[in-house]
């Protein structure tokens, strides 16, 4: 079975109000929780079991999931009882494959998600994550000054390009062996495994993606769903 482990026990401070009675994972895209698109299109993907890490409003979730069986797949559930971290999670997981797929629940992408799965098999990584390419950019007048406070550069709103992580991963059972079972994030425990001599590879994509982790992030992916939802269901 492939399977896929969701990261879906967040808060969603920096959606407040929306996330006051909700989950961020149950939040509308069109008038689907995106949880729910998430699922559907991992199921399109081949992936038939499906585990969902809850915490805040976790209840809600298990309601409106259950056991998979009106999706077509197996949903199983682990809870934090206390907040683990995006890696930590994982943790509490005592029967994962030896290849499996992890992401943020809160996502709008139309990512191909079973090539990435299968291309960690191609080298010899330990871990890989999933990235886009965006553009930064500074609405400003940015200085440089020497060691004696002179100005040696002048840049006007200067941009530079950066790979950002996607909140999609693929980890091989051999990384587990470093996964403290406390609270730690994925970045913390990428580094952990580079320390210790592990290799992770990067996966570049041009895919659509939107995190919706600030309202201005879940109203554009609202807006962008609307424009074309079959492209994402």
């Amino acid at each position: 079975m492939k399977t896929v482990v969701i990261l879906a026990g967040g808060l969603g401070t920096r959606l407040l109000p929306y996330t006051l009675t909700i989950p961020k994972p149950l939040l509308p895209i069109g008038k689907v929780p995106i949880l729910e698109i998430v699922i559907k299109q991992l199921i399109k993907h081949k992936f038939d079991r499906i585990i969902i890490s809850i915490g805040y409003y976790g209840n809600l979730i298990k309601y409106h999931f259950g056991d998979g069986s009106k999706f077509g797949c197996i949903i199983e559930y682990v809870e934090e009882l206390t907040p683990m971290g995006t890696a930590g999670s994982i943790s509490l997981i005592s029967n994962l494959p030896d290849k499996f797929l992890v992401m943020n629940g809160d996502l709008l992408t139309d990512f191909d998600f079973l090539t990435f799965f299968d291309s960690i098999d191609t080298s010899d990584a330990v871990a890989s994550v999933a990235l886009r390419e965006v553009n930064y950019s500074i609405d400003y007048g940015v200085i440089e000054l020497d060691e004696s406070k002179f100005v040696s550069n002048y840049f006007e709103k200067p941009s530079n390009k950066f790979f950002v992580s996607m909140g999609i991963y693929v980890f091989n059972k051999k990384s587990l062996e470093l996964l403290p079972k406390n609270r730690i994030d994925i970045p913390t425990f990428f580094n952990l495994l580079r320390q210790n001599g592990f290799k992770i590879s990067g996966y570049v994509s041009e895919c659509y993606w939107q995190d919706i982790g600030k309202i201005k992030d879940f109203e554009q992916a609202n807006k962008d769903f609307e424009i074309d939802p079959e492209r994402f269901v």
